[in-house]
């Protein structure tokens, strides 16, 4: 029997909480009633158009020039980049807390003093293997590829203020969390370095790519005593350890993106352990259960051990931390980066959460929002656009499809 038991999943009075990873659940979404990869599906290879259509996507957050100016122009110009920065369009926090936090300015300001391109730390890009949400895919999708431009729009926005603009940091976790998420090894390599060939692509001059179990190397024997202490307190106490977390939004998300392909599930059996119709007597319920609890468990341990290492402030001190979780950090508001423009608009999942879909809205506007690929995959209304190497690029509705549609458009192809 493990120790996290069913009562540390209780949900208690919080007022703020830690987010382990983004809350990703699949039991939202009404599943179709049929596997989806056995229904055709119009698929062409993507062309130059299409970066040209990701793009744009991409830099839908624009700020208007003229009232830009106008709002900015009593502020120096730290204060002018720290408005962008914590700017509705691309940031997800409350913008007037976020912006009474004046140690993001103060660190604005100390590198705009020195001349120095403006030093960001974001952990982002993980490899999630669950199949509901990337039913083939190991390398990336069109959705990091988006994320990427989304940055490189952003620090060209800062360099009309601040010529030499922004330096981030890319920290994958996708090694760190894979003792928890079960994928191979191979695989999660494979995509942090096709992620890595994008950034080289289309961001080298101001986008730093990392993997965080090569920079934990640093300080090894802090960081496993550090684990090792938070894997022992979620085995005998979890509560001391789960008191800031949601938890059952954690247990869903983090189940929702464990890696269970070894079974070869029946799309019956996916239906009955993610979806919202939940069937406990299905014969896989038991051990996803007791993955998942495991998978809990060294993600929490994992994401404390990091939080009281505060390695980022050693390798890059006075450093702006931003982040793709709403709320508070240790009490203090960081600037919520949005990884895609719609991000935490009409779409929750981060690129590896999903897949994209680009469509148009009702002002005939590109969008892309990130889906299970399970609601997407077999659907008639939509192009499946595929790599050169047969990895899905993203799902094209561009010309004629209205995403309110996702479950009638299903109904009727099945």
């Amino acid at each position: 029997m493990l120790a996290l038991s069913d009562h540390a999943f209780d949900e208690g009075e919080l007022s703020e909480a830690d987010e382990v990873i983004q809350p990703s659940s699949l039991r939202d979404y009404t599943w179709p009633k049929e596997d989806p990869s056995l229904f055709p599906q119009p698929v062409r290879q993507a062309d130059d158009d299409d970066l040209t259509l990701i793009l744009e996507a991409a830099t839908a957050a624009t700020l208007d020039a003229d009232s830009l100016t106008k709002s900015t122009r009593d502020l120096d110009i730290a204060r002018k980049v720290h408005f962008v920065l914590t700017h509705r369009k691309f940031q997800i926090n409350p913008v007037s807390e976020l912006r009474s936090e004046e140690l993001w300015v103060t660190r604005i300001r100390e590198f705009v003093d020195r001349g120095e391109p403006i030093r960001i730390v974001y952990p982002l890009m993980c490899k999630i293997g669950s199949w509901a949400k990337q039913m083939t895919n190991v390398g990336p999708t069109a959705g990091e590829l988006a994320t990427i431009l989304f940055f490189r729009h952003l620090n060209r926005v800062v360099q009309d203020i601040y010529e030499p603009g922004l330096r981030i940091a890319v920290v994958s976790d996708a090694m760190l969390y894979n003792s928890a998420f079960s994928n191979p090894q191979v695989e999660v390599a494979t995509y942090m370095s096709l992620v890595r060939s994008q950034i080289a692509t289309y961001a080298s001059d101001f986008i730093d790519f990392y993997d965080y179990v090569d920079l934990l190397t640093e300080c090894s024997d802090e960081y496993t005593a550090l684990h090792h202490k938070y894997q022992r307190l979620m085995c005998e106490s979890p509560g001391s350890v789960l008191s800031d977390v949601r938890r059952k939004t954690l247990f869903e998300s983090v189940k929702a993106s464990i890696n269970v392909r070894k079974f070869g599930m029946s799309y019956a059996d996916m239906r009955d352990l993610f979806s919202a119709d939940i069937n406990r007597s299905n014969r896989h319920w038991d051990i996803i259960d007791t993955m998942t609890r495991l998978a809990m468990e060294e993600l929490v341990a994992i994401r404390k051990a990091c939080m009281d290492l505060n390695y980022f402030e050693r390798r890059w001190p006075g450093h702006v931390r931003v982040s793709c979780h709403k709320d508070r950090k240790g009490g203090r508001w960081v600037i919520g980066l949005r990884p895609y423009p719609e991000y935490y608009g009409s779409s929750k999942l981060l690129p590896y959460h999903g897949v994209p879909l680009v469509h148009r809205d009702s002002k005939d506007r590109i969008k892309m929002d990130v889906v299970p690929e399970v609601m997407l995959r077999g659907r008639t209304s939509l192009t499946r656009v595929e790599s050169h190497d047969g990895e899905v690029y993203f799902y094209d509705g561009s010309d004629r499809y209205d995403p309110t549609l996702l479950s009638h458009d299903y109904e009727q192809s099945a």
